[in-house]
């Protein structure tokens, strides 16, 4: 069976981050975004993305390469014949990466919607199938419900690289969320089962995994990554975080008001 390498983290040790450099497409991403939290984010998920491949690859992490598909997918450039496949996704204050020889689609979201907002984008995300699931819950357990069901669609569309190429309506999530199937017209280009594995996440949040078989999935620290959250001042001066500068905490107020509409078209690699 195969193993995906799971990472998680919060931020960058500021030493581990110098002398790494973002390549022409990541900053295009970066100077797309609209708040310098987001901005923030963006950095501490992708200098850690650096660090975490170079421990998995034994590599130094500022000689890592990508290339990209013409979605925008990455893919690590490597010397030997066999990829290494991964998927990044983040969400508030926390970061996920697998990293995996097959493969692999990873998605987290923070359960931002609003009861009303939610009802509006269940018709979009779920089908009728589905949203049966929702009947005769109280609205927490259908946002939490309805996220379940998000990621682990999302999981599987940053699998095949299409991101919302592939609508989440077009994916089916089986009620045991171990499984997934895509509807018909899409099943000669993508196949017809695909495996969801549930990845515990922090509370108000979610976590999917997605990949074509059954895989164990094992939890992995990188020296440089720090799993505290970096608002603990504490912990920010004993660990000397990477910070940029000039990101006032007031934006990310303004950033997590952005609509769940919009930021479900705000995709994640």
């Amino acid at each position: 069976m195969p193993t995906v390498r799971l990472y998680r983290w919060h931020a960058v040790r500021r030493a581990y981050a110098a002398g790494l450099q973002f390549d022409q497409h990541e900053q295009r991403r970066r100077s797309r975004l609209r708040f310098s939290t987001l901005t923030e984010r963006f950095d501490q998920a992708h200098y850690g993305l650096r660090i975490a491949l170079a421990d998995a690859t034994g590599r130094d992490a500022a000689d890592l390469r990508f290339s990209y598909s013409a979605l925008g997918k990455p893919s690590l450039l490597s010397e030997t014949p066999e990829p290494l496949h991964f998927s990044l996704s983040h969400a508030g204050q926390h970061i996920m990466l697998a990293v995996a020889a097959c493969p692999v689609g990873l998605d987290l979201e923070a359960h931002q919607a609003t009861a009303e907002v939610m009802q509006q984008l269940v018709p979009y995300v779920m089908q009728t199938a589905e949203q049966t699931r929702l009947h005769s819950m109280s609205d927490t357990d259908k946002i939490k419900q309805f996220y379940r069901h998000w990621v682990a669609k999302e999981a599987l569309m940053k699998h095949t690289g299409l991101g919302l190429q592939l609508p989440p309506q077009a994916i089916f999530i089986r009620e045991d969320f171990q499984s997934a199937e895509v509807a018909p017209a899409w099943e000669y280009q993508l196949g017809t089962d695909w495996c969801i594995q549930e990845i515990p996440a922090a509370e108000g949040y979610s976590a999917a995994l997605c990949t074509a078989q059954p895989v164990r999935v094992q939890c992995c620290e990188a020296e440089g990554l720090l799993k505290a959250c970096r608002n603990d001042d504490t912990v920010c001066a004993d660990n000397a975080l990477w910070q940029p500068e000039n990101t006032p905490n007031a934006d990310f107020s303004m950033a997590i008001r952005l609509s769940s509409a919009e930021s479900l078209a705000l995709r994640k690699v």
